[in-house]
């Protein structure tokens, strides 16, 4: 009743619900649909299996919501390139590619995606990117290897490694200790997940601005 209640209450901004239940009070998902809720999950529940279903919702709402957040238009965003511009997104979680796709989409923004550190680094040698969005944490080679190995390259003057490439680093960690070290990497910035239209059009303007040619401290 109260998740009926505040899908119909036109002064609560949109929100993805999810409702805990107990074992004995299954609710079939035509019913969830019926009371606007994005999903169930029974109690007790796993937080790996929570943040899924957490992703999902979001992903959902991004996608299918008439009020979910739009492009903004040129006046809304004069830092940003008047043009799409290519950027890669590295994560291997499929949920966690599709929320970074569809939101960097409805910026006016291309993006190709791979799976791993390893494919990141080869894919920016091979494509002249100008930011990545790198997940820090992947199989066979994480974010800030990876990172490390990119700056390395710059640093070198190897063949393929885009001086002014920016890296922002997609963590589900929020700390002090995570953030520093991911621009110890040589990461330019970080977002924290799950990834939300603010936080990546805040990043965008930051560094895909011309004017702006020096990394953060």
């Amino acid at each position: 009743m109260l998740a009926a209640m505040i899908k119909a209450d036109s002064a609560v901004p949109p929100l993805a619900l999810v409702l805990l239940t107990s074992i004995d009070s299954r609710i079939v998902k035509s019913t969830a649909t019926a009371h606007g809720l994005a999903a169930v999950e029974t109690k007790p529940v796993h937080p790996e299996k929570l943040r899924a279903t957490l992703v999902r919702a979001l992903a959902a709402s991004v996608t299918a919501s008439p009020l979910a957040p739009k492009a903004p238009t040129a006046p809304q965003r004069p830092n940003l390139s008047s043009a799409p511009t290519t950027i890669l997104v590295a994560e291997d979680n499929p949920v966690n590619q599709k929320v970074a796709s569809l939101i960097l989409r409805n910026l006016g923004h291309a993006c190709d995606i791979v799976v791993n550190g390893r494919e990141a680094l080869e894919a920016v040698q091979r494509h002249p990117y100008q930011l990545v969005l790198m997940d820090a944490q992947m199989p066979e080679m994480d974010g800030l290897e990876a990172t490390r190995r990119i700056r390395a390259g710059q640093l070198a003057g190897l063949p393929g490694f885009r001086s002014d490439l920016r890296i922002v680093a997609l963590t589900a960690n929020a700390m002090s200790t995570d953030r520093d070290a991911c621009l110890a990497a040589g990461m330019d910035d970080f977002i924290t997940k799950p990834v939300k239209t603010a936080a990546v059009h805040a990043v965008l303007s930051r560094w895909l601005n011309p004017a702006l040619t020096t990394r953060a401290a």
